[in-house]
């Protein structure tokens, strides 16, 4: 596929909010939760027909979901490798989509801030991008968007360890919250290695764009929450954007 093939894809016209982005420290932010839909198997366990029954059900309750705007459906088998790519930069997801095939999809909308990914590794995954800097209001929205969803079907939960996810360690809340820092003088000037340090904790995670604290691409730092089990979603974003603001005036 060209370039000029990816520049007429329906996928690559959803350039909102990086053609707006005026920030160039605080580049941007991802909000993502992790939901299983109750009494189904995590996708990797899942027959090929359940598979479609949740991509169905799930595809439509979003699209009818009045806090999307043009929202509409992907399936993964659709797409070409380099459309899979620029999903993958455009909403700075971590884990690749080279592999996903037939049963999953991916939903966006115009506004080119959501995605949801359909039975990758969880039923669903939704995901906000934000370059206002603004935590708390892009976590409002991610929450209206997820509670409506909540009136079509019912989310695995577990009293004891919250929201249920293939993955343990995102059980809980189920929310990853990812700042991306341009911090070009800090990096040169070896400063960013002893700040990192100093405000260190078992809260927050620094690393690069692909997961390594010693590669880090372009200048940017990533900064993530390491837990979702045993904090609320509150103190998740509290905790973010106090280790993002001392960065910030250093």
């Amino acid at each position: 596929m060209n370039n000029e093939t990816l520049e007429n894809s329906k996928i690559a016209s959803h350039l909102a909010p990086w053609d707006a982005n005026e920030n160039v420290i605080w580049l941007a932010s991802t909000l993502s939760l992790h939901r299983n839909v109750e009494k189904f198997k995590f996708p990797a366990k899942m027959e090929a027909e359940r598979r479609k029954h949740i991509l169905s059900l799930a595809s439509k309750a979003m699209i009818q979901n009045s806090d999307l705007v043009g929202a509409f459906t992907i399936k993964a088998e659709e797409i070409t490798p380099l459309e899979k790519n620029f999903l993958l930069e455009h909403f700075l997801i971590f884990e690749g989509f080279q592999e996903a095939h037939q049963g999953e999809a991916f939903i966006i909308d115009d506004t080119g801030c959501f995605i949801a990914l359909l039975n990758l590794k969880d039923h669903l995954q939704l995901q906000l991008t934000d370059i206002s800097g603004d935590l708390e209001k892009t976590w409002a929205r991610l929450v209206q968007i997820e509670n409506k969803l909540a009136t079509s079907f019912s989310f695995a939960f577990s009293q004891k360890f919250g929201f249920l996810t293939s993955d343990p360690l995102l059980s809980g809340t189920g929310l990853v919250a990812t700042a991306y820092l341009h911090l070009p003088a800090l990096i040169h000037l070896n400063k960013l290695s002893d700040l990192t340090e100093k405000e260190k904790n078992e809260a927050v995670l620094f690393a690069g764009l692909q997961g390594n604290p010693e590669d880090l691409i372009g200048d940017i730092l990533a900064v993530r929450n390491c837990y979702t089990l045993g904090v609320n979603e509150e103190t998740i974003i509290s905790t973010l954007r106090s280790a993002i603001l001392k960065l910030l005036v250093a």
